[in-house]
């Protein structure tokens, strides 16, 4: 059957009902949200927030003047989960609600198809990853999906709109190869950081009794106990000086060292007795040595075993 209109009524004779008039609207406006509404973001605790936005389903129009907060069921305690946010036009309750739709708990969890049928249409806004013991959601844990047209979209006219598919399915691609490798690159480092930790605690409470005070207080007594003992702490003697058997010099004095040591005790040059040349300067060291320079030649009666440097 052919319908056209609008015509000018005569007598009851060109009544136009709801179903038309949003037939003809959804003719030239597309189902989607307008560019930049609706994007899903963290509540308090196990809740999300659907913002301000328009959107058009089927020729009918929404709109959202404020936050709506939308709940989102507990967290499972071992198993994780993914819920659906979706805006849904329903022809038998005859309005588009937003609804959060509950995901199945699983180890590799999928997130509840959407409905698309006669009576009710739903567009999705986003995913909610729901981990195991969450008491609340992050933004991270929100995927965005409303420039995907296979299930949302951004409202178009009569001109065809731009496909943004491809760009959300490489942006998805990427974000969840960042995050992988990121998430995997974290967890090697905590679990490498967990056993040197736990390895040095280990170490720590092998040492320590049940209780520490006590038993760093017999540590502290112990090692004054090993004062002036061999191979314990060195301490001065009666004379206040670290003994022999302590590593000391058990000397008070730097002539006194120099005497037991058999440098000599003096303050002066190290004596010949003693193995040094017994000068005060390097000149006369080196000539009692044997060693003469000067700008004439060496003599004829030349001292035997002596040098003799000449300076041109």
């Amino acid at each position: 059957m052919i319908t056209s209109g609008f015509f000018p009524d005569v007598n009851g004779d060109r009544l136009y009902t709801n179903d038309f008039l949003a037939r003809w609207v959804h003719s030239f406006i597309s189902n989607g949200i307008y560019n930049g509404d609706f994007a899903i973001k963290p509540g308090e605790n196990m809740n999300v927030i659907l913002p301000t936005g328009q959107a058009w389903i089927n020729g009918y129009y929404c709109h959202n003047d404020g936050d709506v907060i939308l709940p989102v069921a507990n967290a499972g305690g071992v198993l994780k989960r993914k819920d659906t946010v979706v805006l849904r036009w329903d022809i038998n309750t005859r309005d588009i609600t937003a609804k959060v739709l509950t995901g199945k708990f699983a180890s590799a969890p999928v997130a509840p198809p959407i409905v698309r049928n006669a009576e009710q249409y739903d567009l999705k806004l986003a995913e909610i990853s729901i981990a195991a013991g969450a008491i609340s959601i992050t933004q991270s844990a929100i995927t965005d999906t409303r420039l995907d047209n296979k299930v949302c979209g951004i409202v178009h006219g009569t001109v065809e709109q731009v496909d943004t598919t491809t760009l959300y399915n490489q942006i998805q691609s990427d974000l969840s190869q960042f995050k992988g490798v990121s998430e995997a690159d974290f967890s090697n480092w905590s679990d490498e950081q967990k056993q040197l930790f736990n390895a040095w605690f280990d170490s720590v409470r092998n040492t320590l009794d049940e209780d520490t005070a006590g038993h760093l207080l017999n540590l502290i007594n112990a090692i004054s106990d090993s004062k002036d003992q061999a191979n314990g702490i060195a301490g001065l003697n009666g004379n206040g000086v670290v003994p022999l058997e302590q590593g000391g010099t058990g000397q008070k004095s730097l002539s006194a060292f120099r005497n037991a040591a058999g440098l000599g005790n003096t303050t002066g040059p190290l004596p010949i007795a003693n193995g040094g040349h017994g000068c005060n300067n390097r000149v006369d060291g080196l000539h009692a040595m044997g060693i003469n320079w000067g700008t004439s030649a060496a003599p004829t009666s030349a001292a035997a075993n002596s040098f003799y440097i000449q300076l041109l």
